[in-house]
């Protein structure tokens, strides 16, 4: 088979990846010094220099040097124009779906793709390519099924090989990992991949945080009215929804009409238009965490209530919130939200912290706050910044109940240790 130059680019990156990672993990300088040679003549197949030169140079060798190279590491290579054909399908018919927030038929359409590919599993760049589609798949059928750090790693090493819609799938993926863990994994995607001029909305709207984080709202603002013009002329009301939320955020602290004029827009779209009930508790649970931040804590508990109605998929977290923003309004607890039994609707952190309201009455004031400092703290992540702010401030409470601060020094220094994790 003759491979063409476009399908030897993505060797020459995939090639040095895989064999740099097989030298790591197998730590063994035989291996390192004997592996690429053939076995019977102990001719160099293709040297250490021209393997890590590959990527650097962009050069195209012999087709059999990538074929001995593919073999060496256990893979294999086949370049098929048929199934090039196929995927750029795939991700056209996806990325609409996608824009529109239609999940089952991204999850059913992706599940196809990665069903008819399997016999790609071992071959270079479309096994990534099928690696891809299959963690897209498993993230939108369930939001906390993400890969490994050292899998996250693996995409970004190997982002290049993928162009166009594939491209803009491999950077979302890398964003929305990004986002869920730590700040500096997202402050390298965000400055690393371009995603205002994607073909992937949620990319164009993600592209809004680099400004954020810069603090130039002005910027902020004028993108996403960009993009608001765009989601009205093509009636996109579930994208709508998520981008008028990012809005009241940036707003509340900035120009509080127009934060009002966004909300009143949003819960228009949601009064007048088909949207789903999972779509309905995501904006209502991120307006009353949204709310919570800006400690407005009458507007927290309205949304946060209103999202318990439709829905109990994140009951610990949404209990929790209400919890503190009822201590935090000099509230009594409504003995509901302190009953639950179903330890399952959250994970580790949502139960350890649901413990400290639900006991809370019982404990002493030196109790709850031992409890704070020595169950919750460390377990706490760095990027848990919504339990962070939570505990912060019911331990400031506790210690000025007997004014008393040296629970809070304590917590200072426990949690310089947290934010190095």
């Amino acid at each position: 088979m003759t491979f063409s130059n476009t399908y030897k680019q993505h060797l020459n990156i995939l090639i040095p990846y895989y064999r740099i990672r097989n030298l790591k993990i197998s730590k063994d300088v035989q291996w390192k010094q004997a592996n690429f040679y053939k076995d019977a003549l102990h001719i160099p197949v293709c040297s250490s220099s021209v393997y890590c030169s590959l990527e650097k140079q962009k050069a195209c060798v012999r087709d059999e040097v990538y074929e001995l190279a593919a073999k060496k590491l256990g893979k294999r290579i086949w370049e098929s124009r048929k199934w090039d054909a196929k995927i750029n399908t795939v991700t056209e018919e996806l990325f609409p779906l996608m824009d529109f927030k239609k999940e089952a038929a991204c999850i059913r359409l992706l599940h196809e793709a990665v069903q008819d590919m399997q016999e790609f599993q071992n071959v270079l760049y479309y096994g990534e390519i099928l690696w891809l589609f299959q963690i897209v798949r498993d993230f939108l059928k369930n939001r906390s099924h993400m890969i490994t750090e050292d899998e996250f790693y693996m995409l970004d090493a190997i982002s290049g090989i993928f162009k166009g819609r594939l491209y803009d799938l491999a950077i979302y993926y890398l964003y929305v990992y990004a986002n869920y863990h730590e700040d500096a994994k997202l402050e390298h995607v965000l400055h690393t991949y371009s995603y205002e001029n994607s073909c992937l909305l949620s990319n164009r709207l993600f592209s809004t945080r680099v400004y954020e984080r810069q603090h130039r709202y002005l910027l902020v603002l004028q993108k996403s009215y960009e993009i608001e013009k765009q989601l009205i002329e093509t009636d996109n009301h579930v994208q709508l929804m998520v981008l008028y939320t990012k809005l009241i955020d940036i707003l509340l602290n900035i120009d509080t009409h127009a934060m009002d004029l966004y909300r009143d827009k949003l819960l228009f779209i949601i009064e007048h238009t088909a949207v789903s009930r999972n779509q309905l508790f995501v904006t209502y649970m991120n307006l009353g965490t949204i709310y919570l931040h800006r400690e407005m804590y009458s507007f927290c508990l309205e949304y946060l209530e209103k999202a318990l109605e439709i829905s109990e998929a994140q009951l610990l977290r949404c209990y929790n919130c209400i919890c503190y923003a009822n201590h935090m309004l000099d509230y009594r607890i409504p003995q509901k939200y302190v009953n639950c039994t179903d330890t399952c609707k959250g994970d580790e952190i949502d139960l350890i912290v649901y413990r400290f309201y639900q006991h809370y009455d019982v404990r002493t004031n030196d109790e709850n706050k031992r409890y704070i400092l020595k169950c919750i703290l460390p377990v706490l992540e760095k990027n848990d910044e919504l339990y962070i702010k939570m505990c912060e401030n019911e331990l400031y409470k506790l210690c000025q109940r007997k004014k008393s601060y040296k629970a809070m020094f304590e917590w200072e220094e426990k949690l310089k240790k947290v934010r190095k994790k």
